[in-house]
């Protein structure tokens, strides 16, 4: 089996986690930076897209078979030996497109950048945050003892960036401050710098965090520093 190559290097995550604990080290709030490949597999989309390769493979194939002189006629002439002669180059595309579709359907599931093209903007934006929402459900963000969980959402497929507060943070800080901060971060990671853009996404998050709930005494850590999904 080939090994999956980690969409983050184990020297980036440590450099996350301490820029995560240096953040925590002046508020009691919980900011935890969370990396997934991709936010969904988009099925509809990957089906489209799948079909659309495939016509498109399987037109382009038929029509410069029906150009062939020589490889184009032997086909033709073994379809004409069954079928009427105006169906030929229609079963020709056919058997092609058949051929085609599963093929075209795995090869997206290993490269989903050529279902991208497919997708809006707004499907993407709405799955990105439908499934940060999830994550911060999922992770217990919503759970601390002072409602102050920060999810930093990175999703590398989308190249989307969206923060989740909880109730005791969004009364206070507006969600202006924190679109400036996810907009820089996305920039980063867009020109591959993954680590940096988190990190210093971590960093101001903190500073903003730090005005609103200053570190206590008896402060514990209670969630994770990082989250990644490969």
């Amino acid at each position: 089996m080939k090994k999956r190559i980690p969409i983050i290097s184990k020297e980036e995550q440590e450099i996350i986690v301490s820029t995560v604990k240096k953040a925590e080290s002046t508020t009691s709030g919980e900011i935890v930076p969370m990396i997934v490949p991709q936010s969904s597999f988009y099925p509809a989309a990957t089906f489209l897209s799948g079909l659309i390769y495939a016509l498109f493979f399987s037109s382009l194939i038929t029509f410069f078979l029906m150009l062939g002189q020589v490889t184009g006629n032997a086909i033709l002439d073994f379809f004409n030996a069954y079928f009427y002669e105006q169906l030929a180059s229609f079963i020709i595309f056919f058997v092609l497109f058949l051929f085609f579709t599963p093929i075209f359907l795995i090869l997206l599931q290993r490269l989903p950048f050529l279902k991208k093209i497919f997708l809006s903007r707004k499907e993407i934006e709405e799955q990105v945050q439908e499934t940060a929402f999830t994550a911060f459900k999922m992770h217990g963000l919503d759970k601390t003892k002072r409602r102050n969980g920060l999810l930093i959402f990175v999703s590398l497929f989308e190249k989307r960036v969206t923060l989740i507060a909880d109730c005791g943070i969004s009364s206070l800080v507006p969600q202006l401050e924190w679109k400036k901060i996810t907009d820089e971060c996305a920039r980063e990671i867009k020109k591959g710098n993954l680590a940096q853009g988190i990190c210093e996404a971590v960093q101001s998050c903190g500073e903003i965090l730090a005005k609103h709930f200053p570190k206590e005494r008896r402060d514990t850590d209670e969630l994770k520093n990082i989250i990644v999904e490969n």
